[in-house]
């Protein structure tokens, strides 16, 4: 049985990724890595002949490891699947029905979809529906419903940061303790794909970067204050974190150093926006202790700098030029800055421009200040 799976990459360190429709006859032949980073199995594309669906399928050794969701214990079949009449709530529903109803319900699914020995068929099973999902990547879309929306697993799970509302399956590992009936709750431990969840982060953020640069959202505040800084956060990340714009109720630290207490981070917050912003050292010296304080639980870099920016516009009519900033001379000048704050004030001086509205800067900056905290796959002028 030959497996099919409806995506690949182009590389080992799945950065690349190509949909099996979007290939051609050029692109038989050629190498592509399976889609479950922990599989080294070699995929090449098949039936480019326009007459039938392409799709990805390992080819010589190695193969696919044991329980890969791409390999032989997957039973998707482009050619055999019919995504017409699919909708993944209705089959969800339809399979959740009492057992006397059982019978009539399929009678009537097989009327409606055809039996497998017929043709093509609507997945209508959760194994029909789970492993035609797993073929698919999770922003890809089948009868226009978005994959993620239907299997919620490793892959998509950055699409429900405020949670699961209505029908879906979920891939995931039981807890001991799987139902509370005191908060009528269902505790499921759902593995998360750290390098996916990255690189989806990065790409959600960096576009919604570069919609701040296009828009006069952040008109409305006032340039230098906390809130002006909540806002950028929450613009950014809103779709990825629950906890976008608002300030951090846990102590963090990065490495040895502890930022601002939780105890103390209002009274410093407070304390920071009242500090002078008229001069390049002021400025300068009132970023630093906004870093100190880190008030999110996660994406203060990347949105102090767009803060930092517009204070510079706005008191000095410069911004930094970032892609002139050393990635290892900034962070270790970010790093001793607490103590002494003169390396970052001269790294930061010697980048400063009067390119204040061009484009090409902005994107680049975009791009040098995520990759400041490793997020290099996508460019901003892209997206």
């Amino acid at each position: 049985m030959i497996v099919m799976a409806m995506y690949a990459y182009k590389d080992k360190d799945r950065t690349t990724r190509v949909l099996a429709k979007d290939t051609t006859e050029r692109d038989k032949g050629i190498r592509y890595y399976c889609p479950n980073l922990k599989c080294r199995a070699k995929m090449f594309i098949r039936s480019c002949d326009g007459e039938s669906k392409s799709f990805f399928a390992a080819s010589g050794n190695p193969g696919h490891i044991e329980h890969c969701p791409y390999g032989s214990e997957n039973t998707y079949n482009p050619e055999k699947t019919k995504e017409e009449g699919f909708n993944s709530d209705d089959a969800i529903s339809n399979l959740m029905k009492v057992t006397w109803q059982k019978k009539v319900s399929e009678t009537k699914a097989k009327k409606a979809v055809g039996d497998v020995s017929e043709g093509a068929v609507v997945p209508h099973t959760i194994l029909q529906i789970y492993d035609m999902c797993k073929a698919h990547y999770c922003e890809d879309t089948f009868n226009l419903q978005q994959i993620g929306q239907i299997l919620l697993d490793s892959r998509s799970v950055y699409m429900y940061p405020k949670g699961v509302f209505g029908y879906r399956i979920i891939e995931a590992k039981c807890r001991a303790h799987l139902y509370d009936h005191d908060d009528e709750n269902i505790y499921l431990e759902t593995p998360i794909d750290s390098t996916e969840l990255a690189r989806m982060e990065e790409k959600i953020s960096k576009k919604k970067a570069v919609e701040l640069f296009e828009n006069e959202y952040l008109n409305q505040y006032e340039v230098g204050t906390f809130q002006m800084l909540a806002a950028i956060h929450k613009y950014l990340f809103d779709e990825i974190y629950d906890f976008a714009g608002k300030i951090r109720t846990v102590n963090i630290a990065k490495g040895n150093f502890r930022f601002a207490p939780v105890m103390y981070l209002k009274t410093a917050i407070e304390n920071i926006e009242k500090m002078p912003q008229t001069t390049f050292d002021e400025i300068i010296e009132k970023y630093v202790e906004m870093n100190i304080a880190h008030p999110f639980r996660e994406g203060n870099g990347r949105s102090t700098r767009i803060w930092l920016d517009l204070i510079l516009k706005k008191e000095l009519n410069k911004i930094i030029d970032w892609s002139t900033v050393d990635k290892e001379d900034y962070l270790l000048a970010m790093e001793r800055s607490p103590i002494k704050d003169i390396e970052i004030k001269y790294i930061l001086k010697q980048a400063l421009t009067d390119k204040v509205d061009d484009r090409e800067v902005y994107m680049k900056g975009i791009d040098h200040s995520y990759y400041y905290e490793g997020y290099a796959v996508y460019k901003a002028q892209d997206l």
